[in-house]
């Protein structure tokens, strides 16, 4: 009973924003960041890029053609969402949240972790540093997430992982539920910790709670945003941003990252800087062919098969490489 009341302590002890976020029930908020202005987004792209002689019926019939929803990984997408609708991933994140916070600020303020690049007294306007610290965080965590997707994609046992995310032959509206939940886990956290680390090297006036509490709330409006990114990314609106598509990822950059021949490109979850800086941008062409070589549409059964099944190979795996 003592373990199960420190744990639900630790839990109170969440700051507000988040504990909202991931724990209150679906509400307003959540209908209009999954649903509503990725619909729109997507409505005002298939008008602007698809075709001019717009009508209803001819919207439905694009965003659900029939050659998607017969698909067996389709189902298994929906299954996905469903269960993104009662939060387990989110649930699962944030107890990691809650038991790595505390070493991670003990690091941050030990005398070994130099804060060298101070603005605290640089800039005076609050709403300058409001924007200068969203967009450290939002680089920080850009960053972080760019190189743990990228060696997702390089390890053969973490690639187990995240080829759930990758192995079907279409793209639609649900896909970016689709995840397994340790390589979810390690997209969300790692990167929530670089972007509070990018933050305290700038504000080394704050303690650490404040820090902790500022970083969380940044992330709670870059989670706003990087979920509708993330519901127009993984639809099959294969439309671009123009010049733009160099400092966002737009459907067809994130598209390209999905096919075949060329999913070790394109890594970045919102911004387009990092595969920029480390020369993994790539513009696809228009036609894309999804999914993993080797892996068919129906390899994985339902939410339960995508997360068992590749701890099962991950286990026989290794069991070969330490009898060989």
């Amino acid at each position: 009973m003592e373990i199960i009341e420190k744990i639900i302590q630790k839990i109170l002890d969440i700051p507000s924003s988040l504990y909202e976020q991931f724990f209150t029930p679906i509400g307003s908020g959540f209908f209009y960041y999954e649903w509503v202005i990725p619909w729109v987004l997507i409505l005002l792209g298939f008008y602007v890029f698809k075709n001019k002689d717009f009508n209803i019926f001819k919207f439905f019939k694009f965003m659900w053609p029939k050659e998607m929803y017969t698909k067996p990984s389709f189902k298994v997408d929906v299954q996905f969402y469903l269960m993104d609708l009662f939060k387990i991933r989110a649930f699962l994140i944030t107890m990691i949240f809650v038991f790595t916070r505390e070493p991670f600020l003990q690091f941050i303020d030990s005398d070994s972790f130099t804060k060298s690049f101070l603005i605290d007294d640089a800039i005076t306007s609050t709403n300058l540093k409001a924007f200068v610290s969203f967009t450290i965080f939002l680089l920080g965590y850009e960053f972080g997430y760019y190189w743990v997707h990228r060696l997702s994609h390089k390890f053969n046992l973490l690639w187990e992982l995240h080829q759930v995310h990758h192995y079907s032959s279409q793209m639609n509206i649900f896909v970016g539920a689709r995840a397994h939940v340790l390589d979810d886990v390690g997209l969300s956290v790692v990167p929530y910790f670089t972007g509070t680390l990018a933050l305290s090297l700038l504000f080394s006036g704050l303690d650490r709670e404040t820090m902790l509490s500022a970083s969380l709330f940044l992330y709670s409006i870059y989670w706003v945003l990087k979920r509708i990114i993330a519901r127009l990314a993984h639809s099959h609106v294969h439309f671009s941003l123009g010049f733009l598509d160099y400092i966002f990822v737009s459907p067809r950059m994130h598209n390209g990252h999905h096919s075949r021949e060329y999913h070790d490109l394109n890594f970045g979850q919102t911004l387009a800087i990092w595969d920029l800086v480390f020369g993994t941008f790539w513009r696809p062409p228009q036609k894309i062919n999804y999914g993993v070589a080797g892996i068919p549409d129906d390899y994985y059964k339902n939410w339960l098969d995508c997360q068992v099944k590749p701890l099962k190979n991950i286990y026989l795996k290794l069991t070969k490489k330490i009898n060989s």
